[in-house]
């Protein structure tokens, strides 16, 4: 019984964190009591986003391969560009290739999903 009751409260904990988070990625807190939708047509625009998207779809038509996408010299470099035009000047704390490519490509479905 115990058991159970705990896996139902983490269960619960997890869903209402996760949309709690949810609605803070949607919108930003202009001044605590009103919210605006976040605009992402102006990093859409640039050409940084336009250059990971288009690596992407490479990637993805199968024009490159895994390898190459995940270490090649340049989708390291544009997916660094791409995160430094999103303000993640830090890569998201990584350091080795796959892994800022792989968090560029999460930054870059989080910007199209808004």
């Amino acid at each position: 019984m115990k058991k159970t009751m705990l896996v139902l409260a983490m269960g619960g904990l997890l869903m209402f964190t996760s949309c709690s988070s949810d609605e803070s990625t949607k919108s930003s807190s202009l001044d605590g009591n009103s919210k605006v939708e976040m605009n992402t047509n102006p990093i859409m625009d640039t050409t940084e986003f336009k250059d990971f998207e288009n690596l992407y779809n490479q990637f993805t038509s199968g024009e490159i391969e895994m390898g190459e996408y995940l270490k090649g010299t340049e989708s390291v470099d544009i997916a660094m560009k791409f995160l430094e035009k999103l303000g993640e000047t830090t890569y998201g704390g990584y350091t080795y290739g796959p892994d800022i490519v792989s968090f560029a490509l999460v930054q870059y479905f989080i910007v199209i999903s808004n």
